[in-house]
């Protein structure tokens, strides 16, 4: 197709001018344009394509790992025993338990794995293969979480069994080690995401947190009035046993408002992370499109003109271009200092992302004023080269004219 072309411009170089070499020129530019569009959507496509083979891969890897352990995870639940009578049973399956759902928050970061590439691989798919990814990762997600509501739920039974059944001790022992569990779980939650919907999904955590506690008030209410009743009732204050029962109600007392602060605390950062996260976004991927178009208008203008006239009507275009260029500029200030900001409340693991999208940003704007600049440049060129021309061109016409009329006197 190239040296199609190639034979054409010889052909219209070496041709005289006429109505074949104009239709001759017209259907060379569109062999050109078609070419071009060819080869553009070639590249898209072979863009997409190197893009979609990782993620498809990390994704199928990722389901077949967590479904595997998944179907491993549900025949080890189903063999847990009801709950037991004696306190000694049910601790020990509390044990089992806590086991179970360390291993469920041990495989949250492969979830979130799946959900990123097939997120990622489903912008990537056409419709209906996406509608496939997304079913794979809806139906993974719904039984991890089935997981995780089931043993939080055995978790409670258990916990209302131990009340229910043991002796004071061992019940201040379990709502102790329930809220040590807790506790733990509060303080090494994830860093707060960069991404809305990481965030939503946190926030539902920390909200799932707040509510198991809150189911385990009343327990905890009449364990601490147990504990009092021991105490003030003990002829011995200085009896170990009494400073032992002492020592673990000052240290529930403690884990409790410890867990309030830090979820209140936590819930309250995550609400103010979402407002930034979607905001930055929304705004980075509008003004990321208008920068685009901008970039697309300069790129697309004609060579200067020779024309003075021609060249203003040029200059005046790149006049509005201008005015949308001034038009986006405080939206790309705005944008940068929402995502400042955004990165000073995440954690330090989607700072990166973060301060990459702002480089692009500032990289696309720092563009789009050269571009302009440039442009610019090259049409005020144009024009004092076209003016001074056609001063020297009125001049010589004039001197022509002058000695033609001396001629004929």
């Amino acid at each position: 197709m190239r040296d199609v072309l190639a034979t054409a411009k010889k052909v219209l170089r070496e041709a005289a001018q006429g109505e074949d070499t104009a239709a001759l020129r017209e259907k060379a530019e569109d062999l050109r344009e078609m070419m071009d569009s060819v080869s553009k959507l070639s590249s898209d496509r072979l863009n997409a394509l190197e893009q979609a083979l990782p993620l498809a891969e990390h994704f199928v890897d990722a389901h077949n790992v967590l479904n595997q352990w998944m179907d491993g995870m549900e025949d080890d639940m189903a063999t847990l025993d009801s709950p037991a009578i004696r306190p000694d049973q049910i601790m020990k399956l509390q044990d089992k338990t806590q086991a179970f759902i360390q291993a469920i928050n041990e495989h949250k970061p492969l979830v979130d794995k799946l959900n990123k590439t097939g997120g990622a691989l489903m912008k990537l798919c056409n419709e209906e293969d996406a509608g496939k990814v997304d079913e794979i990762m809806h139906a993974d997600n719904e039984r991890y979480n089935a997981l995780k509501v089931h043993l939080r739920e055995k978790q409670q039974a258990l916990e209302k069994a131990l009340q229910e059944t043991s002796q004071f001790k061992d019940k201040l022992d379990g709502m102790l080690n329930a809220l040590e569990s807790t506790a733990d779980q509060v303080n090494n939650a994830e860093p707060i995401s960069a991404h809305p919907d990481k965030i939503r999904e946190q926030i539902d955590e920390n909200a799932a947190i707040i509510d198991d506690v809150k189911k385990r008030e009343d327990a905890f209410t009449a364990v601490k009035k147990q504990a009092n009743e021991v105490i003030n009732k003990a002829p011995n204050k200085n009896d170990p046993a009494v400073k032992d029962i002492k020592q673990k109600l000052d240290r529930l007392n403690s884990l409790w408002d410890q867990i309030q602060k830090a979820t209140k605390t936590r819930g309250k950062n995550l609400d103010e992370a979402l407002v930034l996260s979607e905001r930055f976004w929304s705004e980075l991927q509008a003004i990321m499109e208008k920068l685009d178009a901008l970039q697309d208008a300069l790129k697309s203008q004609e060579p200067p003109a020779v024309e003075p006239k021609a060249i203003q009507k040029q200059q005046d275009v790149l006049h509005d271009i201008k005015k949308d260029i001034e038009k986006v500029k405080p939206d790309v200030g705005h944008c940068r200092q929402s995502g400042q900001t955004l990165m000073k409340i995440v954690g330090d693991q989607d700072k990166p992302e973060i301060k990459k999208n702002i480089e692009d940003l500032d990289s696309a704007w720092d563009n789009i004023t050269a571009l302009f600049a440039k442009r610019e440049e090259n049409l005020i060129d144009a024009m004092e080269k076209a003016m001074e021309f056609h001063e020297t061109l009125q001049v010589i016409q004039a001197n022509v004219s002058l000695s033609t009329i001396k001629s004929f006197l």
